[in-house]
């Protein structure tokens, strides 16, 4: 028998599910799909995670605003030059309220990202990879 994901049902989000040590649901937004992951245990998210992700998704445009004028603030020019804009992907909701990070890719680079760490609700550091 194949192993099968375990599911959660949430009334406000939908079905999620477990993979790779988190719990993932996508929602459609103006500019795309949306990939969501949380914290949480084998048995079902981290209710706090869960509860931030809502917070998150009601507020995305100005989180997003936020980590996009955090992203221009930094000195990564030889990182993004010629590689289009940063357009967001995915987040991740913590156990911990106010921490979160935002998944960027580049519009120009397929293999790029950038993610823009959240602590107390504030962009505070930034990592890129490819």
């Amino acid at each position: 028998m194949f192993w099968q994901n375990r599911k959660f049902y949430d009334k406000d989000v939908g079905e999620l599910t477990f993979e790779n040590e988190y719990w993932h649901y996508t929602t459609n937004l103006e500019f795309g799909e949306l990939l969501i992951d949380l914290d949480g245990t084998k048995i079902e998210p981290d209710i706090s995670a869960l509860k931030q992700s809502k917070f998150i998704l009601n507020n995305i445009d100005c989180i997003r605003n936020l980590a996009i004028k955090f992203i221009d603030e930094q000195d990564i020019s030889p990182f993004t030059k010629d590689t289009g804009s940063a357009v967001l992907d995915s987040f991740t909701s913590y156990q911990y309220i106010g921490k979160y990070d935002l998944i960027f890719g580049l519009s120009g680079w397929d293999d790029a990202f950038i993610i823009v760490h959240f602590k107390s609700n504030a962009p505070f550091d930034i990592s890129l990879g490819d």
